[in-house]
């Protein structure tokens, strides 16, 4: 590819997701009698089906991790710095990230042809933003209960250790890098449509790892 025309075609992408973010936003669209309809049937149709699917594979993906990362901390004697590992790597760093490719691959980019679409676009949009939440929840409570076990005797060092970690410019942080994932998922399709699945897929990939990339550095630089 000439470098005129990835230029001529990533500044068509960014029109058009432009585009589609403006209607998006303008006129609260997503709260218009005849859109709401769209929306919640193309949230049933594409995003609940694979729900049950992306909860099982988040179980084993945090049991997996808490459980390399418990085991590890205790050969060292460091079970005390446990849960903050765990939750600054499956809650802050790795969910999020799992849970928009995998929006993305199984919503957003397979109905990318038609994702010009408000309803898709908002599917994909909230697809993201709820699945990362249900993950960081599920993963949450499943280092607790690696931890601790089914006792509440725990909740209180659990809380606090939350908290310290979750500090206002680490929450802000979060919460901006989980929308900025979601807003990709929803609107970068649109600028895809005429390139092939495995361009699609790279390019989501690439914007994705550059958030990821610039919230390390405000969180930790």
């Amino acid at each position: 590819m000439t470098q005129p025309n990835w230029l001529h075609q990533t500044a068509q992408a960014i029109f058009e997701m432009a585009g589609l973010l403006v209607r998006m936003l303008a006129g609260g669209s997503h709260n218009e009698q005849p859109q709401r309809p769209a929306i919640e049937r193309a949230i049933a149709e594409r995003c609940l089906p694979v729900l049950p699917g992306f909860l099982l594979l988040s179980s084993l993906l945090s049991l997996v991790i808490i459980r390399i990362v418990t085991v590890t901390a205790q050969s060292y004697g460091l079970s005390e710095f446990a849960l903050e590992v765990l939750v600054r790597t499956l809650v802050l760093e790795l969910l999020p990230l799992y849970s928009a490719i995998f929006v993305a691959l199984r919503v957003s980019l397979p109905n990318r042809k038609a994702h010009t679409d408000l309803a898709q676009a908002w599917a994909g949009l909230l697809a993201s933003l709820l699945f990362t939440s249900l993950a960081s929840i599920l993963a949450a409570t499943l280092a607790y209960v690696m931890v601790y076990g089914f006792s509440p005797w725990g909740l209180t060092s659990y809380i606090g250790a939350i908290g310290k970690i979750f500090t206002p410019a680490m929450s802000f942080i979060f919460l901006l890098k989980t929308l900025a994932f979601s807003l990709a998922v929803a609107l970068l399709p649109a600028g895809l449509a005429r390139a092939n699945e495995l361009q699609a897929f790279t390019r989501l990939v690439a914007l994705l790892l550059l958030v990821e990339v610039v919230s390390l550095i405000g969180n930790y630089a």
